[in-house]
């Protein structure tokens, strides 16, 4: 005798196996839209250091020795980050001294506090 449709145990190892797919399907997504938004944040914040180290790199004079910070407002991309900056001569081998500007970022994400920070040397005369 033929019979015709699914039995019950067919249809629930069915969908066992498309709720097993699904949730791993979700998992993939959510995981790569976090890794896609901490990859357009970092982006973000190396384009900004890359920037002002350029500045200091391209400028006739070197920057003077001076420490400085402050916070993003609101109108600028990077509301809400705090910056800072130092200026110092730095002595790496005896006799020979550079101006080393070190220029960092810092900001909150999913509760937790992130930093990036770049240096640039250049002649401090």
């Amino acid at each position: 005798m033929r019979r015709l449709g699914f039995t019950v145990l067919e249809v629930l190892i069915a969908l066992a196996i498309l709720t097993l797919s699904l949730t791993a399907i979700y998992q993939t997504y959510g995981t790569a839209l976090f890794s896609l938004t901490t990859t357009d944040t970092l982006w973000r914040v190396m384009s900004h250091i890359q920037n002002r180290l350029l500045f200091h790199e391209r400028s006739k004079a070197p920057p003077p020795v001076s420490v400085s910070q402050g916070e993003f407002q609101t109108d600028h991309e990077l509301a809400g980050y705090q910056w800072f900056q130092l200026v110092e001569d730095v002595e790496p081998l005896p006799g020979v001294i550079t101006r080393r500007v070190r220029y960092r970022l810092t900001w909150e994400d999913s509760g937790r506090e992130r930093s990036f920070e770049a240096d640039l040397y250049v002649k401090p005369d």
